[in-house]
C-alpha cells in the first residue's frame, strides 16, 4: 500500500511541476510578444488611408466638367 501511495504522490508532484513549467513558458511568451494594436488606432489608420486614396481619385462631377472643357477646346 505504501508503495502505491508513494508512486501516486510522485505522479501528482510531476504533474504539478509540468503545469508550473508550462505556465512559466506561457508567461515568458506573453512578455516577449508585442502588444496587439488597439482597435481605435487600426480604425484611425484605415480612415486616414482611405481618405488619402479618395483624395487622389478625381470626383465624378469634376471629370464631367473637365471632359466638357476638353470637348469644347477650352482646356
Amino acid at each position: 500500500m505504501d508503495e502505491n501511495w508513494y508512486s501516486a504522490e510522485q505522479e501528482i508532484r510531476d504533474r504539478i511541476a509540468r503545469a508550473r513549467a508550462s505556465a512559466r513558458v506561457r508567461s515568458l511568451i506573453q512578455e516577449l510578444t508585442p502588444p496587439r494594436p488597439r482597435q481605435e488606432s487600426v480604425r484611425a489608420s484605415l480612415i486616414r488611408w482611405a481618405t488619402r486614396i479618395l483624395a487622389c481619385v478625381p470626383r465624378a462631377g469634376a471629370m464631367k466638367h473637365t471632359t466638357s472643357r476638353v470637348e469644347k477646346g477650352q482646356a
